[in-house]
């Protein structure tokens, strides 16, 4: 935020490109740690959410788990504290009223930061509405527009498109960050029991534990697991599938 200020001070105007809610909210996907909707003006909920966290690193010291747990990567007591922690008597994880107070008092004084930096901005720049509308609803108040981001299509210049035939399976891809929030488990349970396709994995994540499921799972099913990828290897992946998910 002091960069939003010391720009105005020396009379420089000052645009601002969002891609996430993090001007709205420190929890920038909107998610708390067990998957569901977050309000980004719930500066109380955004302090259980900091708690949530804390509750992770301790049952799940040993992956990076990006501060989101699926049903699976705890047991059945630890799905019951989280909920404690996020719904309920945060007493019950080992965790005392002064933490949730301290984390609230930091949830409030970042989100006030924020939004004040932000109310000094001369124009944000939003790539979507969607996200134009979750900013103006978590009280954005600077001039907002609206710009696609846009696709450097110069790399794709004589690129083959893809040949399935008739009976050949439809070839769906997923490309990107694994991580829980995108759902790369939910579309292999999709999979399970879908003839007529196969299924083309290129990405990787710092979740290990996570990654290492979806993997397992991917091979339980025939689908094809191809890890990260560059910008540069974009043309040939999608020259041989279908559709992207």
């Amino acid at each position: 935020p002091e960069l939003v200020f010391e720009a105005k001070r020396r009379g420089m105007p000052f645009l601002f490109t969002a891609h996430d809610a993090w001007l709205v909210s420190e929890e920038y996907r909107l998610l708390r740690p067990d998957l569901t909707p977050l309000e980004p003006t719930d500066t109380g909920a955004m302090a259980r959410v900091l708690l949530g966290r804390k509750l992770l690193d301790r049952l799940i010291p040993d992956t990076d788990h990006q501060g989101l747990a699926t049903p699976a990567d705890l047991s059945e007591e630890g799905r019951s504290l989280l909920a404690e922690v996020l719904d309920g008597d945060p007493s019950a994880a080992g965790f005392s009223d002064d933490e949730l107070e301290a984390l609230l008092r930091r949830a409030e004084a970042g989100r006030e930061a924020r939004l004040r930096a932000v109310g000094a901005m001369d124009l944000l720049i939003s790539p979507t509405r969607f996200l134009a509308g979750v900013l103006e609803g978590g009280g954005v108040s600077a001039p907002l527009v609206v710009e696609a981001c846009g696709i450097d299509s110069a790399q794709f210049e004589g690129c083959v498109g893809p040949e399935s035939g008739a009976d050949g399976p439809l070839r769906i891809a997923y490309l990107g960050g694994i991580s829980k929030h995108k759902g790369l488990d939910d579309l292999l349970e999709a999979l399970d029991g879908l003839y007529g396709a196969t299924l083309h994995i290129h990405g990787g994540s710092s979740d290990r534990a996570y990654t290492d499921r979806c993997r397992e799972r991917a091979e339980e099913l025939g689908a094809e697991w191809f890890g990260p990828f560059v910008n540069e290897d974009l043309p040939k992946i999608l020259s041989e599938i279908d559709v992207v998910v």
